[in-house]
């Protein structure tokens, strides 16, 4: 939800040199991701038209969720050791060093949004869309705030 409320409202109210950096961060914070949503791709047809007590549906989830946090939390753990180095490899990049943190920091907002994704896919596999009670209000939320 959070990715498609920034494209509308975070670019367009920030100034011209804090929106070119979230852009600039936000490229490399996104490789996290890839990662998990692969894993939330194929997950649905693995899951589909099982029982909801499958304990081997269950499993692939876990499994899912496993790869989708191992996966974008390493990411993210690089972009924190090593981010300000990476945006120092180009001149053009390097008025973006001090943005740094807030490259980690997007690229473990998206390793949980996607981890959402993974569950949320799991669940409408299964049939079930009681999690819609408590998604809604919050997506709402957030596009209020």
């Amino acid at each position: 939800m959070f990715l498609s409320v920034d494209q509308l409202v975070i670019r367009h109210r920030l100034s011209e040199f804090d929106s070119a950096g979230y852009y600039m961060i936000s490229r490399f914070a996104e490789i996290a991701n890839y990662l998990g949503s692969a894993f939330a791709f194929f997950l649905f047809p693995l899951v589909a038209g099982r029982p909801g007590k499958d304990a081997e549906s269950r499993k692939v989830l876990m499994h899912s969720l496993l790869g989708t946090f191992v996966g974008g939390l390493g990411i993210a753990a690089l972009l924190l050791v090593g981010g300000g180095a990476l945006l120092g490899l180009n001149a053009q990049w390097r008025v973006y060093q001090p943005l740094a943190f807030e490259m980690f920091l997007l690229a473990f907002c998206n390793t949980v949004t996607v981890a959402n994704s993974c569950i949320t896919t799991y669940e409408m596999a299964q049939g079930r869309f009681r999690f819609l009670w408590y998604l809604l209000p919050v997506c709402a939320l957030t596009l209020v705030l």
